[in-house]
């Protein structure tokens, strides 16, 4: 199974804008440029991740210190802060948690925070439900985009040409800890590592086929074989955790076992990857059993879907 066959799973998407309680995301007027947020839903204080390049003024740089953490990577600045508790924040919030859907990307754009989601027709009440609830809540909200998915694929070539990503291969030993966890599904089960609210992540599995649904694990749909269920592997958890700490900014994370090697591909900011690099070097020196290989670092091209 490759990432092709999993395309268009999650058959729906929705792409809605908010101009509004944005003093969270607050940046200087003369930058127009898309930025990234990533955000951090760990802990009761949440926090947020953006990038922006160095084009801004070191004056403008200076202001946005006294909001954020600012740190220089390559081009780049990345800038984070913690986020209280919001209507906003809790409403991204619970669209992160919901069963049979996912967030693609959240942005700033032209002084709008943009969030585009990804979801499986069978959860169209529950997006719709918040879809109406923000309305509601938002004077300035407005649904771009609610329909058929354009898919992974697209997905993310739209946000390497606004951001410029890069894919990052390696395996992992399965650990014994949870090596049960993916074994529930056939081997060669391509899985899409979620960060759920809370301090675990989740996967969405798609087997070729599946007879019967194992306990723990939450079916999505018979008829399209997506299920979810939780996962823990210690070595990716502090990569995990790492990454958050770094402000590192991630999107899609696939992962494939095979021979009780976890195969991962994870797709980055090209900016981050060195930083990701220096986290995957440490963790494989402080436990050589999990035995970590680089793979692969590539730009994102066709073969980043069909070579996995």
């Amino acid at each position: 199974m490759e990432l092709s066959d999993i395309d268009k799973k999650f058959d729906m998407q929705c792409v809605i804008w908010i101009g509004s309680d944005l003093s969270l995301f607050s940046f200087p007027e003369s930058y127009n440029e898309p930025i990234p947020i990533f955000l951090d839903f760990r802990n009761s204080f949440h926090r947020a991740t953006m990038v922006i390049d160095r084009s801004v003024s070191m004056k403008d740089i200076q202001k946005l210190k006294f909001q954020y953490e600012v740190k220089q990577s390559g081009s780049l600045y990345t800038i984070s802060r913690d986020i209280p508790e919001s209507a906003l924040v809790k409403r991204i919030h619970d669209l992160v948690n919901t069963h049979a859907a996912s967030i693609v990307a959240i942005y700033l754009e032209k002084k709008l925070l943009k969030i585009k989601i990804k979801f499986h027709h069978s959860a169209d009440r529950e997006i719709s439900d918040h879809l109406l609830s923000m309305a509601l809540q938002y004077e300035d909200f407005f649904i771009e985009y609610l329909g058929p998915s354009s898919g992974i694929k697209e997905d993310l070539l739209e946000l390497d040409r606004m951001f410029s990503l890069t894919a990052l291969s390696f395996s992992i030993n399965e650990d014994s800890s949870t090596r049960d966890t993916l074994a529930r599904f056939p081997e060669g089960t391509v899985f899409e590592l979620q960060n759920k609210a809370g301090n675990h992540m989740a996967i969405l599995a798609y087997p070729e086929t599946m007879t019967d649904v194992p306990q723990g694990v939450v079916q999505i749909s018979r008829e399209d074989s997506i299920y979810e269920t939780e996962y823990s592997h210690p070595a990716l958890d502090i990569i995990r955790s790492e990454a958050y700490a770094q402000g590192i900014v991630r999107y899609n994370y696939f992962g494939k076992l095979e021979n009780s090697r976890l195969r991962v591909r994870i797709l980055l900011l090209k900016s981050h990857l060195t930083a990701y690099l220096s986290i995957l070097e440490r963790i494989g020196k402080e436990n050589g059993s999990w035995n970590i290989v680089l793979d692969g670092v590539t730009s994102i091209t066709d073969s980043t879907f069909s070579d996995f």
